[in-house]
């Protein structure tokens, strides 16, 4: 039943973007997050989704913080991500090495609007986690984004350990 319910919401997100209410960042960042059935890879490179967002002007070209592999940066311009507003970008990569471990792929910081059942199926079906590694606190730190004291953020990634850790809990 679980996955039925699973199944559903992903196809009921896909015709929403179908529909063309996704703006061509958005539609490329959940490309990003979306595996394409080979191991370990998803559908477009990090860089791609994040790149989109800074010809749009929605992040600067410089990340506003980096650390280890992981590269943050704060929205300078509204943008969402399954309606819910998107403050935060992360990318981790590794172009030389500095020691262990990089785990490759995105990560993202959102404010949470209402319903996040679209969200969680979009997630879970694209093996992606919530609040891993660490919650939204130190994300948005990175990025020098001050919270809202009556918010609740969502730290989001879909990262190469997201996808090991799902397979093996099939």
């Amino acid at each position: 039943m679980k996955w039925f319910l699973v199944a559903l919401l992903t196809v009921l997100a896909s015709l929403h973007s179908a529909a063309g209410d996704l703006s061509p960042q958005e539609n490329l960042l959940r490309q990003a997050m979306t595996p394409t059935g080979k191991e370990f890879e998803r559908a477009l490179e990090p860089g791609a989704a994040i790149r989109a967002y800074i010809r749009s002007g929605h992040v600067r070209r410089k990340p506003d913080d980096a650390a280890d592999y992981v590269d943050y940066r704060r929205l300078r311009k509204p943008a969402t991500l399954f309606g819910h507003p998107l403050l935060v970008l992360e990318e981790e990569y590794m172009t030389q090495y500095i020691g262990c471990c990089v785990n490759p792929g995105i990560g993202l910081v959102i404010e949470v609007q209402g319903s996040t059942a679209a969200l969680d199926a979009f997630l879970a079906a694209n093996k992606c986690r919530r609040n891993w590694p660490s919650g939204p606190e130190d994300s948005l730190d990175k990025a020098g984004v001050k919270p809202k004291p009556d918010a609740t953020y969502v730290s989001i990634t879909c990262r190469q350990n997201d996808m090991r850790d799902a397979e093996t809990q099939q």
